[in-house]
């Protein structure tokens, strides 16, 4: 015997359904469902998410580092070159000068191809028209004015670099020195030694006692000498500098780049 689940009526273990209330006496199963029904269903993953696009844009460099990140790269800028001073330098004592020509010849020439790199607004431009300055030099060797001729282009190449570096703002470490310093030098030096000059010539014109004049002449004209002989190192140091700089900046927009011995 057993008992309606509904009514609790005592009825037969054979009976389906409660001969006094009707209900069902066997409760039916429910299908289990498989917990696997759930993984076996196909899921959708999503799309691969593409790569985000190459950098656009140029970060610029924290000042006093020496690491630079990479510029973008320009189809239509040239190649810059990295050159050694010093060995210009060299072959301009061996050639008797005519290497030095040469020389600011390529560095007008740099120039002008760092012009043609992308540049921000608000930097000045690095053009030089070089065959003006080849007209200038060869008036200059005809004329006897070739130094006068030497000093404005190196003021225009130290000028022009000095400009674009100081707007520019990726900062680098080096900074040459500005034209108008080097124009000032220059001159001011020559016109400060030529007056010291004839101010220590007058008294020795004037010493009538042999043995003074040996002993006092080239004391007064080894000072002059000392003088101009730091003048002249100063201004090459200075150039010098001015090729450093170039050679860093050429480094940031074209890395990798080779320095070339000539």
């Amino acid at each position: 015997m057993t008992f309606c689940p509904a009514c609790g009526a005592s009825i037969e273990a054979k009976d389906t359904y409660c001969p006094f209330c009707g209900s069902p006496t066997i409760t039916e199963k429910k299908e289990e469902k498989s917990v696997t029904d759930d993984l076996q269903k196909d899921v959708d993953f999503p799309e691969e998410v593409p790569p985000p696009p190459p950098q656009t844009y140029q970060p610029i460099a924290a000042p006093g580092t020496t690491s630079y990140p990479q510029p973008v790269k320009s189809t239509s800028a040239p190649q810059l070159e990295i050159r050694s001073f010093w060995m210009w330098f060299l072959l301009g004592m061996i050639t008797f000068g005519i290497a030095n020509f040469v020389y600011l010849y390529y560095n007008i020439e740099d120039l002008n191809k760092l012009d043609r790199h992308p540049r921000p607004a608000g930097v000045p431009s690095t053009h030089t028209d070089t065959s003006n300055m080849t007209i200038l030099i060869i008036i200059g060797l005809f004329t006897g004015f070739l130094s006068i001729i030497m000093i404005i282009a190196t003021y225009m190449k130290h000028q022009k670099l000095h400009d674009y570096i100081k707007a520019h703002p990726q900062r680098q470490q080096t900074l040459p020195m500005s034209g108008s310093k080097y124009l000032m030098i220059s001159l001011c030096s020559g016109f400060i030694i030529g007056i010291v000059v004839s101010a220590v010539a007058i008294p020795i014109a004037l010493i009538e006692d042999p043995m003074m004049l040996v002993i006092i002449g080239p004391i007064l004209y080894g000072v002059v000498g000392l003088i101009s002989l730091g003048v002249a190192i100063y201004l090459l140091l200075a150039s010098a500098n001015w090729q450093k700089a170039y050679n860093e900046r050429a480094r940031m927009l074209c890395p990798g780049t080779p320095e070339k011995s000539i």
